[in-house]
């Protein structure tokens, strides 16, 4: 009687040994899991704030490029010097050399 008592007090104590270890496994797997899950999704906006970031850059880029593609340096230049020409002292509006004076170009 004794001999299956004991036996007996042995299989619950191994039942709810096991039923706590996989009481624990269970938790650990699921935290485990609920990490995973949120350091993706981390990992996903950091990829669509970069991709985003990239976009801008882009667009900024194509619109220095379509700025520098205009650039007409003749007409800047004869702009500048009309300009020059405009701010003299005493409205001289042009050179020693008079109005026909290119600098020397």
């Amino acid at each position: 009687d004794h001999v299956q008592d004991a036996a007996g007090s042995l299989l619950n104590i191994l039942s709810a040994s096991d039923t706590t270890r996989r009481s624990a496994r269970v938790a650990a797997e699921s935290t485990l899991l609920s990490s995973a899950q949120a350091q993706l999704s981390c990992l996903q906006r950091l990829v669509k704030l970069e991709r985003e970031s990239m976009e801008e850059r882009m667009r900024l880029l194509e619109r220095l490029e379509r700025t520098v593609e205009n650039v007409d340096v003749r007409r800047d230049l004869n702009d500048f010097v009309e300009h020059d020409k405009e701010c003299l002292p005493n409205g001289q509006g042009g050179t020693k050399h008079g109005d026909v004076d290119d600098g020397g170009i």
